[in-house]
């Protein structure tokens, strides 16, 4: 966060024929991380020094089946940014009707066909995907779902999914996918505010 202040800054001050040379994403991206306040259980960084292109997210959910397990989201800031979501990735393999693999399944990844269904604007920013992943952490949906197999489980069986979560959480293999205990470890700065 420190870093994110100081580079929002140095761009601020910066000569106008400096930021014009930006491009329009850089600037928005800019914009948008200058004014990001993270939630207490959501950790940022950024895997590529200097490039604000790619985020990582640590979301640790408050409440929820997934309660205080640790899952790392991937974002990168395509140059249609704004006008189209970023790449969207789950790092972190998990038992859910809505992640396969590194894929995950949030309504805000859709083009919105209207303001209030949940998909992506050119109005909506950072913010709003890590609200969206936290959402799908706390609020499975087993009607919209990338994982069929889970989906079912939870639709048809929601004592079974819950154990099954519970046992992906202990690091075992559920329906032949190994998982790994929770909570993960992976190294994050501590989100630090300095005036």
């Amino acid at each position: 966060m420190i870093d994110l202040k100081k580079r929002a800054k140095e761009r601020k001050d910066m000569p106008q024929e400096q930021k014009s040379a930006l491009s329009p994403r850089c600037s928005h991206l800019s914009k948008d991380l200058q004014d990001l306040e993270l939630p207490k259980n959501v950790k940022m960084r950024f895997p590529k020094q200097g490039d604000i292109r790619e985020i990582e997210f640590l979301v640790t959910p408050e409440d929820g089946l997934w309660k205080d397990g640790n899952f790392l989201f991937n974002v990168q800031y395509t140059p249609e940014y704004r006008n189209a979501c970023p790449k969207i990735k789950c790092l972190t393999n998990t038992y859910h009707p809505q992640f396969l693999k590194d894929e995950v399944c949030l309504s805000i990844k859709r083009t919105a066909k209207t303001e209030i269904d949940g998909g992506w604007t050119p109005i909506r920013g950072t913010i709003d995907i890590i609200q969206s992943f936290l959402l799908v952490l706390m609020n499975p949906d087993g009607t919209d779902a990338l994982n069929p197999d889970v989906a079912n489980m939870m639709l048809k069986d929601y004592d079974q999914f819950k154990k099954n979560v519970e046992a992906s959480f202990r690091g075992e293999i559920v329906d032949g996918v190994k998982y790994e205990k929770q909570p993960i470890h992976y190294d994050f700065p501590e989100n630090v505010k300095k005036e």
